[in-house]
């Protein structure tokens, strides 16, 4: 007879002899477990943990030293291999001597994706099948981005601070129908209409490329035929918000459909980018279609491209760090914080429709975006700006000149972000992207549709990206004497 969970995970712990957490042990979270692996199991253990208030976790390593344990909740797929174990839940376990021992537990499981772990999206039709959306409605409620995200597509919803997580990605705040097109008679007679958007001829000639589905106009007419199969099929609206594991990796939060789209290259790149925008450094879109998970330090450092050399000659730029650490503010982990650091931010990306002019059967849409950022406490150091705000009553110095620096920080996402050229290219499609939303909703107020096809060729968003590469500002201490300087200043 197998063990229960419990009883294979005490085995495990007896194998590895794992320290506790605080005494140099760390939980393994449920997020580094790999995709190919979760599935009704892996969600259950995380509901459970939650509802006793308990730490989310599937086993704990030795921060100094190789020994671990790791929970496999749902067993692997075939591609795995077919081994006796790989049918349910099981722990592998390493001592210090290296040795590893694999605990079964529990009746016959199965992984949501049943393929290997490859960085390509799903496969096969146009919709994503049940598997895939029960995975994306967990990973909505883990994220804590359930109720911002919404059930319809009526736009990313902003929630009440500590009642849930608002993206830290791309979305839309909401959206509509087009009022002047629903109110004008002529219009229902059109069986077309002429968009003219604000974009240099010169960047539309690079849409092909960067898309890869030929010239760019074949670029603007897949985005408006995937948002409106989207929209209208599947009922859900663009967005994106990308996490990260223990490992810095990052892993999408993206519905199924999207997956496989254009549209979801567009705004997974772009929180992607704005967030390597934030830190200092970024990798180019070829590099991140290629990158197979291999975490190489050289390798990565070898493909950054650091923006500071890109823009000094021409704009005024500095990362996160570089504006947080001459102001003496503390920006690096707080090792006396379970939490491992005092505060978590996030930045998003909103697209917004300003505006449609019309004249006749020609469309002329207006799009802007905003930029917004979140600022949360963790518990244990919330207490101590209480317990601050209590004896002198006001906050401590160095929160309000961090939501300064935030701020400007959405100011340079929003002012210089989209002038740098590969990312410029990609804020001109999200103009593609955000009208298309309206526009769709506006033919079917209309009862007419889309004279379209959904697109065989699907362009899938990785299931994985690289870590952000971080810029971190270093004051060195020099000593000069007037001499130095009269030497350092002579000219020969």
């Amino acid at each position: 007879m197998l063990d229960t969970r419990r009883q294979a995970q005490q085995k495990a712990q007896d194998f590895a002899q794992v320290p506790r957490v605080g005494k140099g042990g760390a939980y393994i979270r449920p997020s580094e477990l790999n995709p190919s692996s979760r599935g009704a199991n892996w969600i259950n253990i995380q509901q459970a943990q939650e509802k006793a208030n308990r730490s989310q976790q599937i086993g704990r390593r030795n921060e100094n030293d190789k020994n671990f344990y790791m929970d496999h909740t749902d067993g692997h797929g075939p591609d795995a291999g077919h081994q006796l174990h790989h049918e349910r839940g099981h722990f592998h376990a390493v001592n210090v001597k290296g040795e590893e021992r694999i605990f079964p537990y529990g009746p016959p499981a199965q992984p949501y994706s049943k393929g290997g772990g490859t960085n390509k999206g799903g496969s096969g039709g146009a919709g994503p099948s049940g598997d895939t959306m029960n995975y994306f409605g967990h990973q909505l409620r883990s994220t804590g981005l359930k109720s911002s995200y919404g059930p319809k597509a009526s736009g990313f919803s902003p929630t009440v601070a500590g009642d849930s997580k608002d993206i830290g990605g791309v979305a839309l705040r909401t959206t509509g129908i087009l009022k002047q097109l629903t109110l004008n008679p002529v219009e229902s007679w059109l069986d077309h209409h002429i968009l003219a958007f604000k974009i240099a001829v010169s960047d539309v000639s690079h849409f092909g490329n960067i898309t890869g589905v030929g010239d760019g106009i074949n670029s603007v007419y897949r985005i408006i035929e995937e948002v409106t199969y989207g929209v209208l099929v599947e009922d859900a609206l663009p967005f994106v918000s990308l996490h990260f594991n223990n490992d810095g990796v990052m892993y999408p939060v993206m519905h199924p459909y999207y997956r496989q789209t254009l549209t979801g290259r567009i705004i997974g790149f772009l929180d992607y980018w704005m967030k390597c925008f934030v830190n200092g450094g970024f990798f180019n879109e070829d590099f991140l279609l290629s990158w197979d998970g291999t975490n190489d330090k050289d390798l990565l450092q070898s493909q950054v491209v650091d923006l500071k050399t890109l823009l000094e000659a021409d704009i005024n730029y500095e990362s996160l760090r570089e504006l947080l650490d001459p102001n003496g503010i503390e920006s690096h982990s707080m090792k006396s914080s379970r939490y491992n650091q005092k505060t978590m931010t996030a930045f998003r990306i909103i697209g917004k429709l300003v505006s449609v002019g019309q004249v006749n059967a020609v469309l002329y849409p207006e799009t802007d975006f905003d930029v917004e950022f979140d600022y949360e406490l963790m518990p244990d150091y919330e207490s101590e700006v209480q317990d601050y705000i209590r004896k002198h009553g006001v906050p401590p110095e160095d929160i309000s000149k961090k939501l300064a620096i935030y701020k400007k920080m959405t100011e340079y996402i929003r002012n210089i972000m989209p002038r740098i050229p590969i990312f410029s290219q990609y804020f001109n499609l999200f103009k593609i992207v955000i009208f298309a939303c309206y526009y769709s909703k506006t033919l079917q107020a209309e009862g007419k549709i889309l004279d379209y096809t959904v697109m065989p060729q699907k362009l899938p968003f990785p299931k994985q990206l690289p870590p952000i590469p971080i810029r971190y500002y270093r004051a060195i201490d020099i000593n000069l004497t007037v001499g130095d300087i009269a030497i350092f200043g002579a000219k020969k």
